[in-house]
């Protein structure tokens, strides 16, 4: 009788071995996934320059993704320049 009440406590310690091992491999899949996604643009060049030569104007024109989490970032370096 001892020996089975050990082999279900064996069983069951086996078990929630692989649950803790499958919650660690999501948390890791969930970690890579949010690193992937979370990806910020870098590229900071003009995207349209329109020169005008007779007004003597120059009109920049940027094209930012809206995903882009630099978007105020970068609204506030045209409006420096």
């Amino acid at each position: 009788m001892s020996i089975i009440i050990i082999i279900i406590i064996i069983i069951i310690i086996i078990i929630i071995i692989i649950i803790i091992i499958i919650i660690i491999i999501i948390i890791i899949i969930i970690i890579i996934i949010i690193i992937i996604i979370d990806r910020t643009s870098t590229n900071n060049k003009l995207d349209i320059i329109i020169h005008d030569n007779k007004k003597g104007i120059c009109i920049l024109i940027d094209v930012v993704n809206p995903a882009d989490k630099n978007v105020i970032q970068n609204e506030a370096e045209k409006i420096l320049k």
